[in-house]
C-alpha cells in the first residue's frame, strides 16, 4: 500500500525520457515547471543546453554547420597551400603534359580567350597600366631579338589598315618635318638598292608623273615660268594618240616630255609648251630651235 510520502515524491519527482534525462516536451522557455528543479534561461536557444552543458565542459566536440561559402574558402585556402609546397611538381607535371597534348592546349586556349574577351583585355589594360615601363622594356627587348617577325607583323598591319597608316604618317611628318626629313635621309643613305627598286617601281607604274616632276625639276633649274602636272601630261598622251609627235611612232612603251621652245631658249613649263617624243627623237632636237629641228626631219622645208 502507497504511503502518503511515496505520493508526494511521485507528484515532485521530474519525468524522465528513455535516455534517462528529465523531459522537457511541453515546457516553455522562462516557464516554471513545479515538478522540474529550475526555472528555463530564457536566453538559451537550445533547452537540451542546460542538460548537455556538462559533458560540453568536459571536452565533447560541438559540431556547428558551415556556409557553402566557408567551405569553398576553406577548400580553396587548402588547395593554395598544396600549390605553394608542391610547385615545382606542379610545373613540370603542367609542362609534360602542354608537351603531349600541344592541340588540345591550343583549343582549350582559344576557347577561353574566346568565351572571356572582355574580361582578358580588361586585365590586360589594368596591367599595361599598372606595369607601364616592365611592358615596354620587354616589348623593346622582344623586338630586338625577333626583327623578322616585326617586320611580318607591320607589313601585314599595313596592308590590312593601309589608309589609318598614311593618315598617321602624314600626320607625323606635318607635326614633325625636320625628324621626317631626317629619318628619311638617313632611310635612303642606308638602304641604297631598295630606294633604286622602290623608284624604278613608281617610275614603271606614273610614268606621267615622273615626266611631269622632271620638267618642272629643269623648269626650276632654268627660272622659266609655269608648271604641269601628270594628269595633263596623261591627257596630252591620249591626244596624240600614244604616238610620238615628230616620227608618229608609237610610244606606248615609253616617251620623254619634250619643250617645244626649249627652255634654255625662254621656254615656258605650261601644258601648251609640251608635247611627247620618243626618245630617238627627243634627243635629236636637244636645245635646237623647234623650227630648224623640223626641217631637218624632213618637215617645214
Amino acid at each position: 500500500m502507497i504511503s502518503h510520502e511515496d505520493k508526494t515524491n511521485q507528484k515532485t519527482a521530474p519525468s524522465l525520457d528513455r535516455r534517462g534525462f528529465p523531459a522537457t516536451d511541453g515546457f516553455l522557455v522562462g516557464q516554471r515547471d513545479e515538478t522540474s528543479h529550475g526555472e528555463y534561461d530564457p536566453l538559451e536557444t537550445n533547452l537540451g543546453d542546460r542538460f548537455f552543458g556538462e559533458k560540453q565542459k568536459t571536452g565533447r566536440a560541438v559540431k556547428t554547420r558551415q556556409t557553402e561559402e566557408e567551405r569553398k574558402a576553406k577548400k580553396k585556402a587548402r588547395a593554395a597551400a598544396w600549390y605553394l609546397a608542391n610547385k615545382e611538381r606542379v610545373c613540370a607535371t603542367t609542362t609534360a603534359y602542354q608537351r603531349a597534348n600541344p592541340k588540345k592546349v591550343r583549343a582549350t586556349k582559344a576557347k577561353y580567350r574566346k568565351d572571356n574577351h572582355e574580361k582578358i583585355c580588361a586585365q590586360s589594360a589594368e596591367y599595361r597600366k599598372a606595369n607601364a615601363e616592365n611592358v615596354r622594356a620587354g616589348i623593346a627587348a622582344w623586338q630586338k631579338n625577333n626583327p623578322e617577325k616585326v617586320k611580318a607583323i607591320k607589313a601585314k598591319w599595313y596592308k590590312s589598315h593601309a589608309e589609318r597608316a598614311r593618315a598617321v604618317a602624314a600626320a607625323y611628318r606635318n607635326n614633325n618635318p625636320e625628324k621626317a626629313l631626317a629619318a628619311s635621309k638617313n632611310w635612303r643613305k642606308s638602304h641604297p638598292k631598295e630606294v633604286r627598286a622602290r623608284e624604278n617601281a613608281y617610275r614603271k607604274a606614273h610614268p606621267e608623273k615622273v615626266a611631269a616632276k622632271d620638267a618642272n625639276r629643269r623648269a626650276r633649274k632654268h627660272n622659266a615660268g609655269g608648271c604641269h602636272t601628270g594628269e595633263e601630261v596623261k591627257q596630252l598622251l591620249a591626244r596624240q594618240k600614244c604616238l610620238c609627235a615628230v616620227c608618229k611612232k608609237s610610244i606606248e612603251s615609253g616617251y620623254h616630255v619634250d619643250h617645244v621652245v626649249p627652255l634654255a631658249r625662254g621656254g615656258s613649263n605650261y601644258i601648251r609648251n609640251i608635247q611627247l617624243l620618243c626618245p630617238t627623237c627627243n634627243l635629236r632636237k636637244g636645245h635646237k630651235d623647234p623650227l630648224i629641228f623640223m626641217q631637218s626631219m624632213g618637215f617645214l622645208l
